[in-house]
């Protein structure tokens, strides 16, 4: 539910394309029915290019429980950099 309000949020806000990116199928499976994506991306986040996506795409990144332990490493900071578009807000 947190997550349907805080997308609501973004797009009331301005941000109306959001796509959701994770390493796991089953969790892009649970997503894609929502609709509230517009891409659904299964792909890691490691080092510089391993998204597959263009630079200074995304005006936000918001990542839900992708700093836990065992989850996205330390490189995967480069490749959130580089695919932000300059003056980008990080959350």
């Amino acid at each position: 539910m947190y997550l349907c309000t805080f997308l609501v949020q973004l797009q009331t806000n301005g941000y109306g394309n959001i796509d959701a990116l994770d390493v796991h199928k089953a969790n892009i499976a649970r997503l894609m029915p929502t609709g509230l994506y517009r891409n659904y991306i299964c792909r890691p986040l490691g080092g510089q290019n391993s998204s597959g996506l263009k630079d200074d795409v995304y005006d936000a990144v918001v990542m839900l429980g992708g700093f836990s332990p065992g989850n996205i490493a330390p490189t995967a900071f480069s490749e959130i950099l580089r695919i932000t578009k300059p003056g980008f807000y990080l959350k």
